[in-house]
C-alpha cells in the first residue's frame, strides 16, 4: 500500500499547493492559485459587485437577500467576496463562532474604543451583513458544534460589532436567541450598550451578558453597578491596558478581566500586551481573568506550533464562574 508523504519545501505554501492539486488535480486557477469561477458563480458575482458600485449598498443587499441560500453561499465564500459580503454569524478563532447582526456605533460614529482590534484588516466588518432571518445558520448547525460551543460558555454575540439600537437589529437577535433557544445552544454577549442590556436581558435565549468597563469610561462605572445589581444575567469586565487599570477594576469590584486586545498599534498608544504569564502573576486567586486557563499550543495546518487562544478549557465561560461566586 502506497504511503501518503508531505512534500518537502522550505514554505508552508508547497504543502498548500500540493493539498490543491491533490483534491482537483484538473481544476483550472487564477493568477493567485485560485480555482477559477465557473459561469454561474462569475455572474453571481459581477452582477452582485455592479448593483454594490452603481446602486448602493442597500440595493446590493437586496440583491443578496432576493437569490437562494445555495447562491448566497456561492457569493459570499466561493467568490472570496468575504470582505465585501457576510452572514451576521461568522467563524471566530478564539470563541468558534460569533454572532454580529450589526457594525459597532462608535466606530461608524468614527470614534472607536482607542484599543479596538477590528482596527486590523482581518477583523473588518464586510460592507454588507446579511440579515440571520435569510441565513439561520444556527439551525443548521451539527450537534456536535453545538456541544463544542457550550464547552466554550456559548456563542458569542458582537465580536466585530455591537448593539445599535436598530428595528431590524432587534428582530435579527431575537430571531437569532429563537433558534439557540430551540437548539440548546447558549449564547453570550458582550457590549457596552446598555440600551442591549435594557431591550435583550429577559430573553429567554439569553445566557449571560458580559457589559464591557474601561478606563475612558465607555460606560459610567457608578451605572455599571446599577446594572450589575438590577439584573442576574449581567457580568462586568474589564479591559486592562496596563498594570494602574488593575486598581481600577478592583475599585469597582467583581470584574473578569481582560487584558488587552493587542492590535498593531498598541504599543504606540502606551498600551501593554500581556502574556500568559503576566496574567497569572498579576491575577489575584478570588479574580476571573480572560485566557489564563484557555490559552493553549496547538499545531496549525502546516504543522507549526502556535498559541492558540480559546475558550473550550477556560473555567470561567466570560463571567459565570465569577457571578457564582459573587457576595452581590
Amino acid at each position: 500500500m502506497k504511503t501518503k508523504t508531505r512534500p518537502t519545501g522550505t514554505k508552508p505554501a508547497a504543502w498548500q499547493s500540493a493539498i490543491r492539486g491533490r483534491i482537483n488535480p484538473g481544476t483550472e486557477r487564477d493568477e493567485q492559485g485560485f480555482r477559477k469561477l465557473n459561469p454561474t458563480e462569475e455572474y453571481l458575482k459581477n452582477t452582485f459587485l455592479n448593483i454594490l458600485q452603481n446602486s448602493g449598498t442597500a440595493a446590493a443587499s437586496d440583491f443578496a437577500e432576493s437569490i437562494s441560500l445555495k447562491e448566497r453561499l456561492i457569493l459570499q465564500n466561493r467568490t472570496r467576496l468575504t470582505r465585501v459580503i457576510r452572514s451576521s454569524v461568522t467563524r471566530n478563532p478564539k470563541t468558534l463562532y460569533s454572532f454580529d447582526p450589526s457594525p459597532c456605533p462608535r466606530k461608524t460614529a468614527g470614534n472607536p474604543c482607542p484599543y479596538c482590534y477590528t482596527i486590523t484588516s482581518s477583523f473588518k466588518m464586510p460592507t454588507i451583513i446579511l440579515p440571520y432571518e435569510t441565513t439561520r445558520e444556527i439551525q443548521r448547525l451539527s450537534w456536535r458544534m453545538i456541544e463544542k460551543l457550550n464547552s466554550t460558555g456559548g456563542i458569542r454575540i458582537f465580536s466585530r460589532g455591537d448593539y445599535d439600537g436598530k428595528p431590524e437589529t432587534d428582530r435579527q437577535i431575537e430571531t437569532f436567541l429563537q433558534d439557540c433557544q430551540e437548539r440548546g445552544l447558549q449564547a453570550k454577549a458582550i457590549t457596552k450598550n446598555l440600551s442591549f442590556v435594557d431591550r435583550h436581558h429577559d430573553n429567554p435565549g439569553l445566557t449571560m451578558i458580559n457589559l464591557s468597563l474601561d478606563r475612558f469610561e465607555t460606560v459610567p462605572f457608578s451605572t455599571a453597578r446599577e446594572y450589575r445589581k438590577k439584573y442576574n444575567k449581567v457580568i462586568l469586565r474589564f479591559v486592562i491596558l496596563n498594570d494602574s487599570d488593575l486598581e481600577i477594576a478592583r475599585r469597582i469590584g467583581n470584574c473578569l478581566l481582560t487584558f488587552g486586545h493587542g492590535n498593531s498599534s498598541y504599543t504606540r498608544k502606551g498600551f501593554h500586551t500581556y502574556t500568559k504569564e503576566e496574567k497569572i502573576r498579576l491575577t489575584q486567586p478570588e479574580e476571573s481573568t480572560c485566557c489564563v486557563t484557555g490559552t493553549e499550543k496547538k499545531r496549525n495546518f502546516f504543522n507549526q506550533m502556535i498559541t492558540c487562544m480559546t475558550c473550550e478549557n477556560c473555567r470561567f465561560k466570560c463571567g459565570i464562574g465569577g457571578k457564582e461566586n459573587s457576595h452581590e
